[in-house]
């Protein structure tokens, strides 16, 4: 726990208001720390680029629009190192790098 290390006798009236303000920035700084996390950006990685998605990409992002309120937020980032389907699914299975396969 929070210490207060004064000159003075513990049990002072500076010394506690000065505990007491240190308890409180502690807990702000523990509460703003948990908010920061919720706050964070899901990150969904994607494979498969082309036109071909297209549709599939904007329902996937409407989906998660939807559920932005529920899940928190997110951030489409598309892997763009032209991979084949094969190894997208690998990398899928693996859970490194790809999050979302269009089948």
């Amino acid at each position: 726990m929070i210490t207060c290390c004064l000159k003075r006798k513990r049990g002072t009236k500076t010394a506690i208001a000065v505990e007491v303000f240190i308890r409180k920035l502690y807990i702000c700084l523990v509460f703003a720390g948990y908010v920061s996390v919720l706050a964070a950006e899901e990150s969904i990685r994607y494979f498969q680029t082309d036109l071909r998605y297209a549709y599939r990409i904007e329902l996937l992002q409407l989906a998660l629009d939807k559920t932005t309120e529920s899940y928190g937020g997110y951030k489409l980032q598309p892997f763009t190192d032209g991979i084949t389907q094969g190894r997208g699914v690998s990398l899928l299975k693996q859970g490194n790098f790809v999050n979302v396969a269009f089948l």
